[in-house]
């Protein structure tokens, strides 16, 4: 009988050790593949276009980050869906000129309209603008292309 004994704990002990090494490879893989992947929750939540709304609101204040190169803009009196009032425009895969413009055309106390989601990710608390008009009314970054460069800055 201790012979049967000794015959499964081995059994065990290998089974345990095989669970094991499976286990931890499995952490292992997640954590490389993991690194350079795009969120796709995040993704699939930007992919509806009945999440982002227009909003107008006053700039407080306007810069460049100088880690991603996107324009980030703080404004006041934002909707109440929003629960801050800080964005970025994903500029950093965009035609230099864009950046410019929105730059050159948007200063701090202007009243501008915009389009955003006021869903957030984790990213600092900034929701993406896909579009948005100088306070004259000129529309600098059309829906369309705002949100192509989105999907492209959230894919890299």
């Amino acid at each position: 009988m201790s012979k049967v004994w000794s015959i499964l704990g081995k059994l065990l002990k290998g089974i345990l050790i095989f669970w094991g090494i499976v286990i931890v490879g499995l952490f292992l893989l997640l954590a490389v593949c993991n690194c350079d992947m795009p969120d796709y929750t995040v993704i699939n939540h930007y992919r509806k276009d009945a999440n982002f709304i227009n909003n107008v609101a006053t700039v407080e204040r306007i810069s460049v980050s100088e880690h991603t190169g996107n324009i980030h803009i703080h404004f006041s009196n934002v909707r109440s869906e929003y629960q801050t009032g800080s964005f970025y425009i994903p500029v950093s895969v965009a035609d230099p000129q864009l950046k410019d413009t929105i730059l050159e055309k948007i200063k701090v106390g202007d009243q501008v309209k915009f389009t955003s989601d006021p869903w957030f990710y984790g990213n600092g608390y900034q929701m993406p603008i896909v579009a948005i008009w100088s306070a004259d009314g000129e529309q600098l970054l059309e829906k369309d292309d705002g949100y192509a460069y989105l999907m492209k800055y959230l894919e890299e």
